[in-house]
């Protein structure tokens, strides 16, 4: 068993030891071990894990409640303008995203350093997932809990700088990518509606459920990637312009045949029927681009074809080995929309999303040298 362990963990985790001792954190070596406490509410939460592995990577979702109505939360520790790292991710949906951060308001960020993966709520939580220091001394701690979790690494979860269990994550291909971001929209569920109604947005709901979205289709140059070559990416088969479709609604009269003309008279209005016209409109609002190693970006962009050069740039550091078919790439395109009934002022409708998977694969080149 310490044979296999040392193995499949102890290059990373050893790694992950050093840079820890180096940033003078703290981290007990077991589950069992003492934690320090810096917020005497944290037993007021109840903080619930799921883990779910995905093509793209695996996905830890952490839900944190208060036990106590009207609990006052800790204010987090996120990392200034200055010192956040460029690979933060900043989210104000369930989407996720990698948009710029701005001070309009709460937002979920999200953000990783060589010690582990941080979370910051909309309501004020901080969550920290980080692979725990296992050495040779405390290895016979950790033993049973391994024996326990076949095939899984453990990693240890601190919400507002307490510690709050060990999340066990799959060891696969997919685990170079673990990720603490909600999962990516896939493409997301059509309206429905109702076409026979008379109800404008009725029948704009209908109309957004069944218009044709564009073909969208990812390219990206070169077509065999290379480890620290950047990679041009952008979407073909699609402009960016708005969409839509009109469609006229008949009402039938107030009034039908039935009704003598001396009750109501032949040239009453409510005799005649109406129509009135729906237009629903949609457009790109967001570009979100997972690039399959645990990194995305998001983009009001849809790049430059080659041989033009995109401004949708990724770098990948390793190669894609681990992943038969190359990494797993997805562009996911949101589209808003809106309807408007003979010409008047915009009304929102829901947004919509598009996805496509594009598998990328990536070498490394060596340099070998020959005599002559």
């Amino acid at each position: 068993m310490t044979n296999r362990v040392n193995v499949l963990l102890m290059p990373a985790l050893l790694a992950v030891l050093a840079i820890m001792a180096a940033a003078g954190r703290a981290y007990a070596d077991g589950p069992d071990s003492d934690r320090p406490q810096l917020h005497s509410n944290r037993d007021h939460l109840n903080v619930q894990t799921r883990v779910e592995s995905r093509r793209d990577g695996v996905y830890v979702q952490i839900s944190i409640h208060s036990d106590t109505p009207g609990d006052s939360r800790p204010s987090p520790h996120p990392r200034t303008s200055d010192d956040t790292p460029s690979s933060m991710v900043v989210s104000t949906d369930d989407s996720g995203g990698s948009v710029p951060p701005a001070n309009t308001g709460p937002q979920e960020r999200y953000w990783s350093d060589p010690t582990g993966m941080y979370r910051q709520t909309i309501d004020g939580h901080l969550v920290y997932l980080t692979p725990p220091p296992i050495g040779d001394a405390s290895l016979s701690g950790w033993q049973n809990d391994l024996a326990a979790h076949p095939g899984e690494t453990p990693y240890l979860l601190y919400v507002d700088d307490h510690y709050s269990g060990v999340v066990w994550i799959p060891q696969s291909p997919q685990t170079s990518a673990v990720r603490l971001e909600p999962m990516p929209s896939s493409t997301s569920p059509r309206p429905s509606g109702d076409d026979d109604s008379t109800d404008p947005r009725e029948v704009a709901l209908y109309a957004l459920g069944h218009v044709r979205l564009p073909d969208v289709q990812l390219r990206v140059n070169p077509a065999l990637g290379l480890v620290h070559l950047p990679g041009w990416f952008w979407v073909d088969g699609y402009d960016g312009r708005p969409f839509g479709v009109t469609r006229t609604v008949h009402v039938p009269p107030e009034v039908g045949d039935d009704v003598p003309i001396t009750v109501v008279p032949a040239d009453d209005p409510r005799r005649r029927g109406t129509s009135f016209s729906v237009s629903v409109r949609l457009w790109p609002s967001r570009y979100r681009w997972d690039f399959g190693d645990g990194q995305s970006l998001v983009t009001t962009s849809l790049g430059k074809p080659h041989p033009a050069e995109s401004d949708i740039r990724h770098t990948y550091e390793t190669s894609s080995l681990a992943y038969p078919d190359g990494f797993p790439v997805r562009l996911a395109v949101t589209f808003n929309a809106e309807y408007r009934v003979n010409g008047g002022p915009p009304q929102a409708l829901p947004s919509i999303t598009q996805a496509v998977d594009y598998s990328y694969r990536v070498q490394e080149v060596q340099s070998i040298l020959t005599g002559q």
